[in-house]
């Protein structure tokens, strides 16, 4: 059942399987982890930034969408969540993304669009099972190597960035089917060049 708060959610935490919040204040209640059915979880909010450990306890967990204008950094813990297979941090003002070093072969989707991100995420080469990664709409001036440890990456969204360059490395990407790359810095021969070498046309 679509609960729109927590409180209310608690009168029957059992059947709570999916809340929305749009947050007024700066964290979430830890009660939120009470709601251990909880799989889908939809927040906005212009002032949110702290999250409670609670939240990421909720083992069953799988899409987590927040957009928050007062989120700067995303923490090992988002990609700590058990069944979490869908994330969604688009729109915020997001610098610095650390995935860690734990191995993670659930997470299928993230959309990290519309922040301010000048590097890929540190740690993405461990999101094993990782299909869509969009990154369009940030600041980012190269393209990690690391993709090449995505084994199971089909799409990959880079638009509105700034690029200069499209590496070789690449092609390594074996199962990658779609790249868009609209809107970048690249140069009149580089887009020649990447015409050429990777079949994108501009």
């Amino acid at each position: 059942m679509l609960y729109k708060s927590i409180k209310k959610a608690l009168h029957d935490p059992s059947s709570a399987t999916s809340l929305k919040l749009n947050c007024k204040e700066g964290s979430i209640s830890p009660e939120i982890g009470k709601l251990k059915n909880l799989s889908h979880l939809y927040i906005q909010s212009s002032t949110l930034c702290e999250f409670p450990n609670e939240l990421f306890e909720l083992e069953e967990l799988k899409v987590l969408y927040i957009q928050s204008k007062a989120l700067e950094v995303v923490d090992e813990r988002f990609f700590s969540l058990k069944s979490l297979e869908f994330l969604n941090l688009s729109r915020c003002q997001i610098k610095d993304v650390k995935v860690g070093i734990q191995k993670n072969d659930i997470l299928k989707e993230i959309n990290l669009s519309k922040n301010e991100l000048t590097d890929m995420p540190l740690g993405l080469e461990n999101l094993h099972s990782l299909r869509a990664l969009n990154m369009s709409d940030n600041k980012l001036t190269e393209v990690s190597e690391k993709l090449c440890f995505l084994e199971k990456l089909v799409r990959l969204n880079m638009d509105n960035n700034e690029l200069t360059t499209l590496p070789d490395f690449i092609k390594k990407v074996k199962n990658l089917e779609l790249l868009s790359i609209d809107n970048n810095k690249f140069s009149s021969e580089e887009k020649i060049n990447i015409t050429k070498h990777f079949n994108i046309w501009f």
